[in-house]
């Protein structure tokens, strides 16, 4: 309800920006609640979902500064786009080894456990 009552207002004064800001201001707040209630609900404690989450968070934010540096140096088209994204690709599964290695994350066995969960 609140996210249907802020897109337009959003989106009249700094339009996809203001909808974009209005979409991550919504998603974000919710995932606290979700969250809250994930921790109720499995009884693993905020500490432990924390561990969970930072090793994936880190690495994201890590991409997020490679792409929007690399973004400042370069022009934008279709061509940089795709080298952006294969660039964000790599930065994260780099990071993301460099925790499994440094740290004991596990990340190598979460990903065979998924593939698994597919077949």
């Amino acid at each position: 309800l609140i996210l249907a009552i802020l897109i337009y207002p959003f989106a009249v004064k700094w339009g996809i920006l203001g909808v974009s800001w209005v979409i991550f201001l919504s998603i974000f707040i919710s995932s606290i609640g979700f969250n809250l209630k994930a921790i109720r609900v499995t009884a693993c404690g905020a500490k432990n979902l924390s561990k969970i989450i930072i090793f994936p968070l880190t690495s994201a934010a890590v991409v997020m500064l490679i792409i929007l540096g690399l973004k400042a140096m370069m022009s934008i088209g279709i061509c940089e786009f795709v080298v952006l994204v294969c660039l964000g690709f790599s930065a994260y599964f780099v990071t993301m080894y460099l925790s499994d290695k440094l740290v004991g994350y596990k990340t190598e066995l979460l990903i065979k456990e998924g593939l698994q969960s597919l077949r």
